[in-house]
């Protein structure tokens, strides 16, 4: 018999996009991570579905933050390559990675479980 639950909740990660791609594989410790967040989402999703919990990642591109901001400045990356690099031309920000993690979090997405949103300018559509 199977306890019943009185709530909901929501989780939702946030990881790199290309991590469902297996992009760059020199970097392996990274990816390799990267990879195990979206086991882990997957995992959890069948595990605490039945509890009425939803569990989902967010997989953005390169997103304009202050980290972002040191590593041009440093000479560590290329603003204008990494732009182009996305298929509408421009990086994403903060707040449109944000939208996502609280749509995924509201009514509206409530059938949504187990998924991998690629949040990403279209770089994985490439």
């Amino acid at each position: 018999m199977n306890p019943t639950y009185d709530f909901t909740a929501q989780v939702a990660f946030v990881t790199g996009a290309s991590s469902g791609t297996g992009l760059a594989a020199a970097r392996a410790a990274y990816h390799a991570t990267k990879h195990g967040v979206i086991g882990l989402t997957k995992s959890a999703a069948l595990e605490y579905g039945p509890r009425g919990v939803r569990v989902n990642a967010v997989c953005p591109s390169t997103i304009s933050t202050p980290m972002v901001d040191a590593m041009v400045a440093a000479g560590q990356l290329d603003r204008g390559r990494a732009e182009t690099g996305q298929a509408i031309d421009r990086l994403g920000t903060a707040e449109e990675i944000a939208q996502a993690v609280l749509w995924l979090c509201s009514p509206g997405a409530g059938y949504v479980t187990g998924v991998a949103l690629p949040v990403d300018g279209g770089y994985t559509a490439q």
